[in-house]
């Protein structure tokens, strides 16, 4: 019953009037997923994550205008996690919520720090996930 309500929600993300055939490599997807998605929980939890820094340049002046923001996640055992898997499990649960704003929040204590101590600096982008 489980395998056979994996392929229906895959069929379901296709679009109407689809079907799809169960295979093994579905199942092992669901289960990658949902263990991607508690090791999330747990990092967000125990702040396993971190904000790189991408400069951001001006090219006719060849100044650094400002810097991106950028989630990062080295895991303890599978060391760094892609931002492409655990950023699309976060949309797909709802941890982007708590996740956008556990960025959001260390990314402007950096902003301040920043401000106060290099003259000029003035902006941190973010992608926003809405």
């Amino acid at each position: 019953m489980r395998d056979a309500d994996i392929a229906m929600y895959r069929a379901k993300a296709r679009g109407k009037a689809r079907y799809v055939l169960f295979d093994s490599a579905m199942h092992a997807e669901v289960s990658s997923q949902m263990w991607l998605e508690g090791e999330l929980r747990r990092a967000l939890d125990e702040e396993q994550l971190d904000v790189a820094y991408q400069p951001i340049l001006d090219l006719r002046t060849r100044r650094v205008t400002g810097m991106e923001a950028l989630c990062r996640w080295s895991h303890p055992a599978r060391g760094a996690i892609a931002p492409d898997l655990f950023i699309r499990v976060a949309e797909e649960t709802g941890l982007i919520v708590p996740l956008g704003n556990w960025v959001m929040n260390k990314a402007c204590r950096q902003l301040r720090v920043w401000q106060q101590t290099v003259p000029g600096f003035a902006d941190i982008t973010l992608n926003v996930n809405v």
